[in-house]
């Protein structure tokens, strides 16, 4: 039936009730939009804090110390001492003193790593004392009281408007607004003080009392406190039972009471005729009572019951008053669990807050004291690696790096203190073979053959055949028994049996036309170098490959092969590229050094 009393309802009734209900809406709405951008913003900067007081606390344990100064200075110590007194470090007495320095340089580090963990445990109590989670402690109650108090202000303008338009249906016109409920304030710690009159029965029953109760100073309480308190575990000595450490956030239930205290009282229903008759009755007694004693007020108020107006039956309770009823006590219900609903939401809140700051203090606390252990763990590892050295035999040098990181102990083995012992590099040496020329064999004939050249001062890179017969007969000769004046053997082994009918076939072979009686040195060292050698003969795709190289060496105005080439060009020929570079068992290599 209500929308037909909504269509009976005047006009400017109309638009003042429709306006109470845009406001109430929207100011609701508004506020609470802004409320929650408000509490998520504080959320997200409360997490970062906490990333950033873990961030800035990890960096202040990995800052740099002096450890490793410490220990690069004894290693100093210990290798220059090994270097002057090899000997002493395998005596009895220099071990036990070195034992010494070592246990001294553990005592050092390991007050280093106590130092260190101190410091830690004083910027981690700094930081839990300096008031950060406090203020944002501070900052959700403030939200939480402002909630509060949106909701008893939405409660009482909604409760206004139920009670403006259900009078307004009764046509009893517009009821006398009540006025706003009293500021809800659970933060400061001081309860509003109303004036009091003066009351004479008050001040005699404090004097009664003495002197004492007045002189007991007044108990200060924690503003932090009436906000969060935390209690540590307990066990009741009776029982037994164990009640759990746990936060309390004592202001929550005092906004919630002085929430209640706003609840619209219901009222007997009372009849406008029953209304407008007492109101000139009550206006008549007002004047009296001002020159009256008590009584008179209550015999006025006895005489006015006795009018015969007011003798009449009363009217009976209207319908609209009893559902103005009904919907006021189901507001009441409703502003009831919203308030309960705020109780929890704020009690999540302040706890994931108050748990999520205690758990990163804790962490960052067993932080400190997990890296102090595993410092003290890391110097345990180092004095053993020291005291081993000390121990070793042969004495040997600190050679590879010791760094302490941190709680981490390297050891760098390419990180080398003292030059390695260089390697010996045997000389490479040509395989002997009885039958082969040696190198060394061929520069000896290439001495001797060049300086008899020369005495006989024979054209360049020709020799005669007599004097190249005379050279080899001179070399391979054998003085016998006499081993004072026997020359060592400058050629193969098996050429000292060579008798002078042999030598003189072997140089009778390049002795050829047309320069008869003379031999081409050249093509003379060329066979003998060749002869039983690794590197076989050129093959005519090597001489292919010789010409190619030596053809842009050629001067300008030059043919081939009329041309000379330099010693260094000569030793880069590719003669030898299809034969083995090195010799099976030896370092030698023979063909680059028959071409130098």
């Amino acid at each position: 039936d209500l929308p037909a009393y909504v269509e009976k309802i005047e006009g400017v009734v109309f638009d003042m009730l429709l306006t109470e209900w845009r406001e109430l809406e929207g100011d609701f709405l508004t506020s609470t939009q802004e409320l929650f951008q408000w509490q998520r913003a504080e959320q997200a900067e409360f997490s970062g804090g906490l990333h950033g007081i873990q961030s800035r606390f990890v960096k202040f344990l990995q800052r740099p110390d002096d450890k490793q100064r410490e220990i690069d200075a004894f290693v100093q110590r210990f290798n220059d001492f090994s270097e002057e007194y090899p000997e002493m470090r395998k005596q009895d007495e220099t071990k036990a003193e070195l034992h010494q320095r070592v246990d001294d340089l553990q005592v050092k580090l390991q007050g280093m790593v106590e130092s260190a963990r101190a410091k830690s445990l004083d910027l981690l109590r700094e930081t839990e004392e300096s008031g950060w989670v406090e203020a944002h402690v501070d900052v959700v109650a403030a939200q939480v009281q402002h909630l509060v108090r949106l909701e008893v202000k939405r409660y009482h303008a909604a409760s206004q408007l139920l009670s403006d338009f259900y009078f307004a249906a009764m046509g009893a016109g517009l009821p006398e607004a009540k006025p706003s409920p009293p500021t809800i304030n659970a933060l400061d710690g001081q309860e509003e003080q109303q004036a009091e009159v003066p009351d004479p029965k008050a001040k005699a029953k404090a004097k009664a009392k003495g002197k004492a109760a007045a002189d007991e100073p007044e108990e200060k309480l924690d503003p932090n406190a009436r906000k969060r308190k935390y209690v540590p575990s307990s066990t009741n000595e009776e029982t037994g039972e164990t009640t759990a450490a746990r936060w309390e956030f004592p202001f929550l239930q005092d906004l919630v009471s002085q929430a209640k205290g706003a609840v619209w009282r219901l009222e007997e229903y009372a009849p406008p005729a029953v209304a407008e008759k007492l109101a000139p009755a009550e206006a008549a007694a007002a004047p009296k009572a001002k020159g009256k004693a008590k009584a008179a007020p209550k015999a006025d108020a006895k005489g006015a019951a006795k009018d015969d107006s007011l003798d009449e039956p009363p009217e009976p309770t209207s319908p609209l008053y009893v559902d103005l009823q009904q919907a006021l006590l189901a507001e009441r219900v409703t502003f009831a669990h919203r308030l309960a609903t705020i109780h929890r939401w704020a009690h999540r809140i302040l706890l994931n807050l108050s748990a999520g700051a205690k758990d990163v203090f804790d962490q960052c606390r067993d932080w400190a004291l997990l890296r102090r252990e595993k410092e003290l763990e890391s110097v345990e590892g180092l004095v053993d690696i020291l005291k081993e050295q000390v121990e070793g035999n042969p004495p040997e040098l600190i050679n590879a790096r010791l760094t302490l990181e941190g709680p981490h102990l390297h050891r760098h083995p390419n990180v080398r203190l003292q030059l390695p012992a260089p390697e010996v590099c045997p000389p490479s040496v040509e395989a002997v073979v009885p039958y082969r020329w040696e190198i060394s064999h061929l520069d000896s004939l290439l001495e001797a053959v060049g300086g008899a050249t020369e005495a006989y001062g024979a054209a360049r890179g020709y020799a005669p055949t007599r004097c190249l017969l005379q050279v080899l007969g001179r070399l391979t000769q054998d003085s016998g028994a006499v081993l004072a004046a026997k020359e060592p053997a400058r050629v193969p082994r098996n050429w000292l049996a060579y008798d002078h009918d042999h030598l003189e076939n072997v140089v009778g072979i390049f002795d050829q036309d047309p320069l008869k009686g003379s031999v081409d040195c050249v093509e003379f060292f060329f066979h003998l170098g060749f002869l039983h050698s690794p590197a076989a003969w050129p093959s005519v795709p090597d001489l292919l490959e010789v010409r190619k190289f030596l053809e842009p060496l050629a001067p300008e105005g030059a043919t081939w092969p009329n041309f000379w080439v330099s010693p260094d060009d000569f030793a880069k020929l590719p003669l030898f590229k299809r034969a083995p570079s090195k010799e099976a068992g030896s370092a030698f290599d023979r063909a680059a050094a028959q071409l130098r």
